[in-house]
């Protein structure tokens, strides 16, 4: 299976979720395995827990950085899964996401948005 993981603060009532959230857990489990990295200290509300539990009931996994957010001491979250591609769903947005975008921890790396 290819190896993808998602990156993101906003994975709570955002424009972030409201574009990607959908995508994200309708991708298929049979060939892709699939990572969400969460940042949530700006708190969750109902669509981050609406959220978590489609990825559950499809086999997808819910990472949460905890509050210190995508520094680069968290990094080994995305590392130890030995990632085939990392889409940032908002990088720039957060200064913790681009400091893991310069750290390749994945061979292929992108952004949408």
């Amino acid at each position: 299976k290819i190896r993808v993981g998602f990156v993101s603060s906003y994975f709570r009532r955002h424009s972030i979720c409201k574009l990607f959230c959908g995508m994200i857990t309708g991708l298929d489990s049979d060939i892709l395995d699939v990572y969400v990295f969460a940042n949530t200290k700006e708190g969750s509300d109902e669509f981050t827990e609406e959220f978590k539990g489609e990825l559950e009931k499809g086999g997808k996994e819910w990472v949460d950085v905890g509050p210190r957010g995508f520094l680069l001491s968290n990094s080994h979250l995305a590392s130890a899964r030995n990632l085939d591609v990392l889409i940032y769903l908002d990088i720039g947005m957060d200064n913790g996401s681009s400091m893991w975008g310069y750290s390749r921890l994945a061979g292929v790396q992108g952004a949408m948005w």
